[in-house]
């Protein structure tokens, strides 16, 4: 779903890009799609994936030029639906917010899987115990292999491991954003701003939440956390990306002027032609 919304919105601004910057075109026909779909997922008590699909969707109408006090204003109705949401069976909200600001008020049940992780973070010291060495992935860290697996890499890799990790995902979204601003068209620069930044925010959060530098949210990290039919869609993602890439623009080359030493920008070479030769 969050690929289908990326596609849609990719078309919608595609359609309206010259008149994004006002409410009829920049921000009315998105929601008709937008908050049907939120209407579904909520269905399912998934608040992580509503918060990202609300920031994928947000950041792509904002790349698009959608006017920020447009955006800004609708926060008030998403903090009316989270009081909406937390009357139809969302109360475990409150309980994570509550295990973040002291996670060690209830190490044996609501906190536990937090405090665990930090425990894995920090034994892992500067190089790490070793790769498969862990021990926090044996029945302490719940599910390490789905959203804490960062927390079992730190322990095994230690700081250096976890900081090359979020090194590869910045070179990725650096890389990324390459490739949308030499797209060759509007809809393809804009399916490529929407996907790397869905795996971007995913690492962001999910690195955040193992941490506990934010509430526990179930965001998996792309390309670690176990999953058949996520990883197809994650690899069908980045394939799209890398055929929007063979068709993009070359990038201004440079040549170093001999004379000089520096390096310019190519100039173009101009012949002037008689017209005989038309």
């Amino acid at each position: 779903m969050k690929f289908g919304l990326i596609i849609v919105f990719a078309a919608l601004i595609s359609i309206n890009y010259r008149q994004m910057n006002t409410w009829k075109k920049g921000i009315q026909p998105f929601f008709l799609y937008l908050i049907p779909v939120l209407g579904v997922i909520a269905l399912q008590r998934h608040m992580s994936c509503i918060i990202l699909m609300i920031l994928i969707c947000g950041v792509m109408m904002f790349v698009a030029g959608s006017k920020i006090y447009y955006l800004a204003g609708l926060i008030p109705v998403g903090l009316i639906g989270l009081v909406i949401l937390q009357l139809m069976g969302f109360s475990y909200i409150s309980t994570r917010i509550d295990s973040w600001l002291d996670p060690f008020s209830d190490i044996s049940n609501s906190t536990w899987q937090v405090v665990q992780s930090i425990y894995a973070i920090g034994s892992g010291g500067l190089f790490g115990v070793g790769l498969g060495n862990s021990t926090q992935k044996f029945l302490w860290v719940s599910e390490p292999q789905n959203d804490f697996i960062f927390a079992i890499v730190c322990e095994e890799l230690g700081l250096v491991g976890a900081l090359a990790i979020i090194l590869l995902f910045i070179l990725f979204v650096a890389s990324g954003f390459s490739i949308a601003m030499r797209a060759p068209d509007k809809f393809s620069s804009m399916v490529v701003i929407g996907v790397v930044f869905q795996f971007g925010i995913q690492a962001l959060l999910n690195i955040a939440v193992v941490s506990n530098a934010m509430p526990t949210t179930g965001i998996p990290l792309p390309f670690f956390s176990a999953g058949g039919s996520a990883t197809l869609m994650q690899l069908a993602q980045i394939g799209v990306v890398l055929n929007i890439s063979r068709s993009c623009r070359p990038a201004i080359s440079r040549k170093k002027d001999p004379a000089t030493g520096d390096g310019d920008k190519e100039k173009p070479e101009i012949k002037i032609i008689s017209s005989r030769e038309l």
